[in-house]
């Protein structure tokens, strides 16, 4: 079963070009939000989600070379 719009760990970790302990440390920080599938309970991120956290990295980085 494949949850539309959602990416296990790793294919979050891959789409935002770390590691999987990064984004732990970020989910733990707050940073990102994680879901649990309901079948077997593994974590979940919302790609829209990702997709927003990259945008608002974008934004503070080019606000620091302003």
């Amino acid at each position: 079963m494949r949850l539309e719009g959602y990416l296990s760990r790793k294919e979050a970790a891959d789409f935002l070009g770390t590691n999987v302990f990064t984004l732990k440390g970020w989910e733990k920080k707050g940073k990102i939000v994680s879901y649990r599938n309901p079948i077997n309970g593994f974590r979940l991120y919302k790609k829209d989600e990702l997709i927003s956290f990259l945008e608002n990295i974008r934004c503070e980085l080019q606000t620091t070379k302003e």
